[in-house]
């Protein structure tokens, strides 16, 4: 099934595309953290905004887990 970038999800199906609780997603909405509107009185992130909050975590992910190899090798641990 196909998915349109401009689709917009509710903050409980983006918590569960980013394997998260729907509560641990709204503070990183309040924080700022990913792009939300309003519709009413209704939260809603688009995909394409979700999808990219996705990839700059999965980055940030990977940039902290290659640091912990490096600071372990220095440390002689690994």
């Amino acid at each position: 099934m196909l998915i349109a970038e401009d689709e917009e999800v509710s903050p409980e199906r983006a918590a569960e595309l980013l394997h998260i609780s729907r509560p641990t997603l709204l503070k990183h909405l309040d924080a700022g953290e990913l792009p939300f509107h309003y519709v009413g009185t209704h939260r809603r992130i688009t995909l394409a905004d979700l999808m990219e909050y996705k990839r700059q975590r999965q980055i940030k992910g990977e940039a902290a887990l290659q640091r912990m190899t490096e600071l372990a090798e220095e440390m002689g641990l690994y």
